[in-house]
C-alpha cells in the first residue's frame, strides 16, 4: 500500500517545466500564425513597399511593438500584414452591412479604409513622439553627467556614465535610452556605436547633436566650444520649459479663480434670493 511520494521541490519543477512547455507552444504557434499572414500579403499588391520598411522598422521600435505575448519585437512586414488582414476584415463587414443598409454601410466602408490607412500609424507616431518629448525633457541631465569627461578628452567609459545616470532617473523611457546606448556601445565600442544610437533616435536633435560631438572628439577634432555651447543651449531650452510650465499653471490658477468667483457670486445671489423674503418681513413687521 505504499503510495508515490512527490516532494514539494519535484511537484515545483514539473509545474514550471509544464509552464516552459506551454510557453514554447504559444511561441511557435504566434510565429507560424504570423508568418503565414505575412507571407499572404506580402505576395498580394498590399506588401510592403521596400521603401517604406525603414520608416515602419523605425516607428516600431521607438513605439516598443511587440508581438503577441510579448516575447520579441513586431516586425515591420508582420505590422503591415496585420493591419492589412484587419483592413479587409472590415471591409467585408461593410458590404454586408451594404446589402441591409445601403448609407450605414458605406460610412463604415469609408471609416474603415480610414482606419486601415491612417489610425494604426497614427497611433504609433503619437507614441514615439511622447517618447521623444520625454527623452528631451531629461537630457540635459544626462548631459551634464557627460560634458566633463566629453571636455576633458573622454577618459572615463560613457557606459560608467550611462550607468551611474540611470540610477539616479526616474524616466523610464531614458532608462531605455541608456540600457540601448549601453548595448550599442557594449557590442560596437563606443566610436561605432555613435551612428547606431544616432540612427534609433534620428527625430531627436540633441542626441544626434551628442553623438556627432563624440564622434569628433574620437577623430581628434577640436570640440571644447561646441561642448559649451551645447551645454549653454540645453540649460536655456531647460529654462524655456520651466518658464513654460509655470506660466501654464499661473494661467490654470487664475482661470480656477475665476471661476471660483463666478460660483461664490452665484452662491451670494442665491441666499440672497431665499432669504429675502423673510428679511422684508422682519422690516414690515418692526415698521409697523
Amino acid at each position: 500500500g505504499i503510495k508515490a511520494i512527490k516532494p514539494k521541490g519535484i511537484t515545483n519543477e514539473i509545474f514550471n517545466i509544464k509552464g516552459l512547455r506551454e510557453r514554447d507552444e504559444f511561441i511557435i504557434k504566434v510565429n507560424k500564425i504570423l508568418r503565414r499572414m505575412t507571407d499572404i500579403v506580402q505576395r498580394s499588391i498590399f506588401r510592403l513597399a521596400d521603401s517604406s520598411k525603414d520608416y515602419y522598422e523605425y516607428n516600431i521600435k521607438r513605439a516598443g511593438l511587440s508581438v503577441p505575448g510579448g516575447f520579441r519585437m513586431m516586425t515591420a512586414e508582420e505590422f503591415n500584414a496585420i493591419v492589412v488582414i484587419a483592413g479587409v476584415i472590415l471591409v467585408a463587414i461593410s458590404l454586408v452591412i451594404l446589402l441591409i443598409n445601403p448609407i450605414f454601410g458605406v460610412v463604415v466602408g469609408v471609416a474603415s479604409i480610414f482606419a486601415v490607412s491612417s489610425l494604426p500609424m497614427l497611433i504609433i507616431r503619437m507614441i514615439v513622439a511622447d517618447r521623444d518629448r520625454e527623452i528631451r525633457e531629461n537630457f540635459m541631465d544626462l548631459y551634464l553627467m557627460l560634458h566633463y569627461v566629453l571636455l576633458s578628452g573622454g577618459g572615463t567609459p560613457l557606459t560608467r556614465i550611462f550607468e551611474s545616470y540611470a540610477k539616479t532617473t526616474n524616466s523610464e523611457e531614458m532608462k531605455r535610452f541608456v540600457n540601448n546606448c549601453i548595448g550599442h556601445i557594449d557590442i560596437h565600442g563606443e566610436y561605432n556605436a555613435t551612428k547606431l544610437i544616432a540612427k534609433d533616435y534620428r527625430e531627436i536633435p540633441e542626441v544626434n547633436k551628442l553623438m556627432r560631438l563624440i564622434r569628433q572628439m574620437y577623430d581628434g577634432g577640436e570640440i571644447s566650444q561646441e561642448l559649451m555651447g551645447f551645454r549653454e543651449e540645453l540649460i536655456k531650452d531647460r529654462k524655456y520649459l520651466i518658464e513654460k510650465k509655470m506660466n501654464r499653471l499661473v494661467n490654470h490658477a487664475r482661470l480656477s479663480f475665476n471661476l471660483l468667483m463666478i460660483i461664490l457670486v452665484q452662491a451670494i445671489l442665491s441666499a440672497m434670493s431665499i432669504y429675502l423674503p423673510d428679511l422684508k418681513l422682519i422690516t414690515s413687521i418692526f415698521g409697523k
